[in-house]
């Protein structure tokens, strides 16, 4: 291996020693047609994920909009304009409010700001930060941790399951619920919403999250990307509002979508490692092609 630092080379005697199992030719042609037929369904998976994500984008934003009756239908407002009313966020269902989240909220607060690494320890507590937000959830990887004692000392900034956490900068406005399964944790520079009796922590989320909630936070910037959202325009961000019944309607639909999205990115995932696995064993003889076409003849 030669070149700069910026650009490497392969020398060509590289090759000159390099061993290549020899196959008939075939086996080759085996080889290849199993690996290509897992690249085929690897290729018609993402495509299958691709549309739904797009249908899920276009199912979000009629959810939010139209809303859904009690029969699971969403609301057509060419057919039945009586059904809807023009507001500052467009045309939302009549029976639908418009809120500002401070108002549907027990609490909107923030992580600690000051100082924050003084808390960190080796184990403990963990400490979310923006990097453990995501808009599918709080992940909960590449922690810090904070000892019980100092968990304990900063309960502002503690969050509980159905807590919802804001990223502040770097992707702001990108909202997540604490799971149940996050019985404790506090958290450093982000923003802590707790929502109240009359707002559905998932549907309050995925409003955050979508372009009505965004594009406020733009749209404050005169369209420029923000790079710092604070706790007040978290509290002035205005919401519409279904009733109770219909937001767990709306947020049920979008984690049955959410869930298929999910199960067909595991299916290609569990193709790729099966491809480079079978790419180990065939291109170096390990397995023979005949193996693998008998087993899954079997």
């Amino acid at each position: 291996m030669s070149g700069s630092a910026g650009q490497q080379r392969v020398d060509a005697r590289f090759f000159d020693n390099f061993l290549v199992p020899k196959l008939a030719e075939g086996e080759q042609r085996r080889v290849a047609e199993v690996l290509d037929t897992l690249d085929e369904a690897i290729q018609k998976t993402e495509q299958v994920i691709d549309k739904l994500k797009q249908m899920k984008q276009g199912l979000l934003h009629d959810l939010l909009t139209r809303g859904i009756d009690e029969n699971g239908e969403l609301r057509d407002p060419e057919r039945h304009p009586e059904q809807f009313k023009q507001t500052g966020l467009g045309g939302i269902s009549r029976t639908w409010e418009v809120a500002r989240c401070e108002a549907v909220c027990r609490e909107i607060t923030v992580g600690i700001v000051v100082k924050p690494t003084q808390y960190y320890r080796e184990s403990g507590i963990p400490v979310l930060r923006s990097a453990n937000v995501r808009e599918h959830g709080v992940v909960m990887a590449d922690l810090k941790f904070m000892s019980p004692k100092d968990h304990s000392r900063m309960a502002k900034s503690a969050v509980r399951p159905g807590d919802l956490v804001t990223v502040r900068t770097g992707y702001p406005g990108t909202t997540a619920v604490v799971a149940p399964e996050v019985t404790e944790a506090n958290c450093v520079d982000i923003i802590i919403t707790r929502p109240g009796p009359t707002v559905v922590a998932e549907y309050l989320a995925t409003w955050v999250n979508s372009d009505f909630g965004k594009g406020q936070v733009l749209s404050r910037q005169g369209g420029l990307a923000q790079q710092h959202f604070n706790v007040g325009e978290m509290k002035e961000l205005a919401i519409a509002l279904p009733p109770l019944a219909e937001q767990q309607r709306i947020s049920a639909v979008l984690r049955s979508t959410s869930d298929r999205i999910s199960s067909e990115e595991l299916t290609v995932s569990k193709l790729r490692r099966l491809k480079l696995g079978l790419m180990e064993d065939l291109l170096t003889g390990r397995v023979r092609v005949t193996e693998i076409l008998e087993g899954a003849a079997v």
